[in-house]
């Protein structure tokens, strides 16, 4: 917990840096108090449950990979976004699992910056790469991609690569969107 003070947070190097939950905690990293946080070179995991919850916080991330978090019970087992921004240059968001938004959960207001980052491999019921949705906050939810993969997303209903919920907004350039599939019904 970044406990109300903008911070900058640099390892090594993601192949090198890890911050783990072990599964001991509902969230790895948590930034909820209106924060600007800068995280770079690490990895981020949390078997079992989410690896990063930001809440009315301004994040940016810079060669982070968040992997191997969630489970099919909860929202964004990778990282939830609640009426915050997560802006994500150089990274990777692969295998995590949720019920909504298996690698990327965004809502009330929630913006997401992509660029040259990857969105693999996650698993939900809906929105297995991102969940985008709208609810009562007076700004849309945005996702923005540039130079990007969405690419290998599973799940098990709507929107394998991306479920964008009523009033979301999506803005894709030169990005890969690849191989999502949904099982019951739409990919991408």
């Amino acid at each position: 917990d970044t406990s109300g003070k903008d911070l900058t947070l640099t390892g090594d190097g993601s192949a090198t840096s890890v911050i783990d939950g072990a599964g001991a905690c509902d969230n790895a990293v948590i930034i909820e108090d209106g924060e600007t946080v800068a995280i770079s070179g690490f990895t981020i995991q949390n078997t079992g449950y989410r690896a990063v919850y930001i809440e009315d916080s301004a994040v940016t991330m810079s060669d982070v990979i968040v992997t191997g978090s969630g489970n099919a019970s909860d929202n964004g087992g990778g990282v939830y976004v609640d009426a915050g921004s997560l802006s994500a240059t150089a990274s990777e968001f692969s295998s995590n699992t949720a019920d909504y938004g298996g690698n990327l959960f965004l809502t009330d207001g929630a913006s997401l910056s992509l660029d040259t980052s990857a969105v693999t491999d996650g698993t939900a019921t809906y929105g297995a790469g991102i969940f985008a949705d709208h609810e009562a906050a007076a700004a849309a939810t945005t996702v923005t991609t540039t130079s990007s993969e969405i690419t290998a997303n599973t799940a098990t209903y709507y929107g394998a690569g991306i479920y964008l919920g009523e009033s979301a907004a999506l803005v894709s350039e030169d990005t890969s969107w690849s191989n999502n599939i949904g099982t019951y019904t739409h990919g991408t």
